[in-house]
């Protein structure tokens, strides 16, 4: 019933199977430097695609529909598999994403000060990682500089 629908806009389905390819945003929303985490959920990899099959899927209804709900072309189908799946069913939690987020209360490396994060490897506060962050790239693009000045005068030399 809804294999044109995932067929054509399920960047996971692949010959009636599930490519089990899951991702994620970590950070705080809004944050300049976000990161994606992906992870291949063995659970659905491999295995028969289950909008295909009329189940529930939450990378289907995370991602794909909210794509999907502008276009007019699949506002039938997209109703249709709301009412029949989601409707029915309680959304399960994603296994590979935690319930609640342990916080690490640590002390800055460079001012001192107390911060708490989610993440125990952190070194530095939020201020002090933004210096740090801004001191790490001018010297890379320093050092890459300096390689290139020294590529191109050798090369002059030859």
């Amino acid at each position: 019933m809804f294999e044109k629908l995932v067929v054509k806009q399920c960047c996971n389905y692949n010959n009636g199977k599930c490519l089990g390819a899951m991702f994620k945003f970590a950070g705080k929303e809004g944050d300049k430097y976000r990161n994606l985490v992906q992870w291949i959920d063995k659970s659905k990899a491999g295995k028969q695609c289950l909008v295909t099959q009329g189940k529930y899927c939450d990378f289907f209804v995370n991602y794909v529909l909210p794509a999907l709900e502008k276009k007019e072309d699949y506002q039938k189908l997209i109703s249709k598999y709301k009412q029949i799946v989601i409707e029915s069913e309680p959304t399960p939690k994603p296994e590979n994403e935690k319930k609640e987020t342990k916080k690490y209360k640590l002390t800055c490396k460079k001012c001192g000060s107390k911060f708490e994060t989610d993440v125990p490897q952190r070194k530095y506060c939020e201020t002090c990682q933004k210096e740090v962050r801004k001191k790490n790239i001018r010297k890379a693009v320093k050092k890459h500089k300096n390689r290139l000045r020294v590529n191109t005068s050798a090369s002059v030399t030859n």
